[in-house]
């Protein structure tokens, strides 16, 4: 009897190993038939629109690329996380994306959340390729954070040499945002070493954490200093709140390319009769690829794409021809990529994985944005 069950063990243990065994070669085939792409930016809140703008042009180009065959044949999966524009929600969000298998990871949308989550992205080798992150803190270094937007100290440049040679200001106010501080305080910093440099003064440099908190302080500074002109480092919201409060004091506003979305194009009738002008990576004349783009854009979501729809699509097509590249180190696949043909312009990163884009002017008239040529 003894020897009976030890015999029926022995074929019962075998049996269990191999449906186990066999188990673990399907998860295995499943899991080789997909590419996991990771997207991680801002999708509720005010500012979210910029976010929502990148995942659904990253969704786009996933659909595209799937329809096509996918990569090598395995098809890609978008996973979706809202970081909700905080430093701490996007670190927790980037963990639980990299514990899922992502190849890399789409994010983030401020400079400030961008740098929280460097080192996570360094931590685990895993991409972090930022749509719209411009900071100069993360320029030149050797880590795994990609960007396909331009450092924000050449627009600011570019911006300040506007001001002084062309719109002839030589004095002017800063406002900027405190809680995207590595992008809105290192913009200012640029804007006030380019605009001093050539004989124009900035008369102050506020940050504020709630639009609202600031508007007295203003009104009392504005007299003061009899400022007629503020640059304004903020969010599309934040802008319009600004605007609102109507300080009869200012004559010309300036701004960085954030707030370009149609939030203020929507609310032209708060705009009449204002000098706005901002300064924007964006080309003013649209390429067949772009049009394209906005067609099938609006086709699928009912309505026209922010800017950072663009750089969402493109971001999804760098990490494929990464793969493509060297299928074994996204890293370096990205870093031999030269002139990808994106939706705007073309690509090349740099040893830091930065890139090099032009900087335009724009002015918002009659709810549109219109191009100021310029050329400094």
């Amino acid at each position: 009897m003894k020897k009976y069950n030890y015999k029926y063990f022995w074929i019962f243990t075998i049996v269990i190993s191999c449906i186990l065994f066999c188990a673990f070669i399907f998860k295995i085939k499943i899991k080789q038939k997909f590419i996991k792409i990771g997207l991680c930016v801002q999708l509720s809140g005010p500012g979210a629109e910029l976010g929502l703008g990148v995942r659904n042009g990253a969704r786009l180009a996933v659909d595209k690329i799937n329809a096509n065959g996918g990569v090598a044949g395995k098809k890609i999966i978008l996973l979706v996380k809202d970081d909700q524009g905080k430093p701490t929600i996007a670190k927790q969000k980037d963990l639980e994306l990299i514990k899922q298998g992502v190849v890399a990871i789409i994010g983030h949308i401020t400079s400030s959340v961008s740098i929280a989550a460097v080192p996570i992205a360094n931590k685990h080798k895993t991409v972090l390729l930022s749509p719209t992150t411009s900071t100069p803190a993360l320029k030149n270094k050797d880590d795994y954070f990609f960007r396909i937007n331009t450092i924000s100290e050449d627009e600011a440049k570019f911006l300040a040499n506007f001001a002084f040679n062309h719109l002839k200001l030589n004095r002017i106010g800063i406002i900027w945002d405190k809680k995207n501080v590595y992008y809105s305080k290192y913009y200012a910093k640029s804007f006030t070493q380019a605009f001093n440099k050539l004989g124009g003064n900035v008369l102050f440099s506020i940050g504020y954490d709630k639009p609202n908190s600031i508007n007295l302080s203003l009104e009392k500074i504005t007299p003061q200093f009899k400022i007629k002109n503020i640059l304004f480092i903020c969010s599309d919201i934040d802008l319009l709140t600004f605007i609102k409060s109507k300080f009869r004091y200012i004559s010309y506003i300036l701004a960085s390319g954030w707030p370009m979305t149609p939030t203020l194009t929507i609310n032209k009738h708060l705009l009449e009769n204002k000098n706005i002008f901002f300064a924007s990576s964006t080309p003013p004349k649209k390429n067949q690829k772009e049009i394209m783009f906005e067609k099938s854009y609006k086709k699928t979501y009912g309505f026209s794409p922010v800017f950072s729809a663009v750089k969402g699509y493109d971001a999804v097509r760098l990490i494929v021809k990464a793969l493509q590249i060297n299928p074994n180190n996204l890293k370096k696949g990205l870093l031999k990529i030269k002139n990808f043909p994106g939706i705007q312009y073309k690509i090349t990163f740099n040893k830091y994985g930065d890139i090099k884009t032009p900087t335009y002017i724009y002015q918002i008239k009659n709810g549109h944005f219109i191009h100021i040529k310029y050329d400094k």
